[in-house]
């Protein structure tokens, strides 16, 4: 973004907006120019920081040193990288605020290196409120940052869902002989010895025969 500064110089404002992202990759192939780059810009207490190549930084630090190369080959006359994302996206926030470790503090760096600062995605919708651009704020928060929509739309499946047809009963599967005897019905003993049918007949018959011989 092409801007004058307070100063009346032409300046630059470099842009990485931050959304969804879980800042975890893909990163892009790692190139000797990188680090060439990185050597050279004055921006970096360590140049050769493995945490400046990590998934989460990695495209920080090369957008900053982009930003730092217009400035030095007279692009521009002044730039500043910003980074703007959710307050609410923890990873991207805290990827802002380790990427602001690695760097050179304001004080002790040369007064031709570009700033990083980072905003919430929140604090730049207030302003352009603030500004008067106040039907652009509404449009970003309404896409970005209103969640009580989609918390409504998430529940409005459960509110329109059809209810669940009532499942039918499961017949009982426990063995008849384990049932409770009906009315007028003996128990079984269980400790009893079972009595062969022909030793029950022959029983019968003898005690027949004996009501007979009486």
């Amino acid at each position: 973004m092409k801007v004058i500064t307070p100063e009346g110089e032409d300046g630059t404002i470099f842009i990485e907006t931050k959304y969804s992202e879980d800042m975890a990759g893909p990163a892009a192939r790692l190139r000797d120019r990188y680090d060439e780059v990185s050597r050279a810009s004055g921006l970096f207490i360590d140049p050769e920081s493995p945490m400046l190549r990590t998934f989460a930084l990695e495209q920080l630090w090369r957008e900053h040193m982009l930003a730092q190369l217009a400035v030095d080959r007279g692009l521009t006359s002044r730039a500043v990288f910003i980074a703007i994302g959710p307050r609410l996206n923890h990873r991207v926030m805290s990827a802002f605020r380790a990427y602001q470790t690695e760097l050179i503090a304001d004080d002790d760096r040369d007064t031709n290196r570009v700033p990083f600062q980072a905003f919430t995605l929140e604090t730049v919708i207030d302003t352009l409120s603030d500004a008067g651009a106040a039907d652009l704020a509404r449009q970003l928060w309404a896409r970005y940052c209103d969640f009580e929509r989609v918390f409504n739309v998430a529940l409005q499946e459960f509110i329109d869902a059809p209810p669940a047809p009532p499942q039918p009963a499961i017949p009982s599967k426990k063995p008849a002989s384990l049932d409770a005897p009906s009315s007028g019905q003996s128990k079984v003993n269980s400790n009893a010895t079972p009595v062969p049918r022909s030793k029950k007949r022959n029983a019968s018959r003898s005690r027949t025969k004996s009501k007979a011989t009486a």
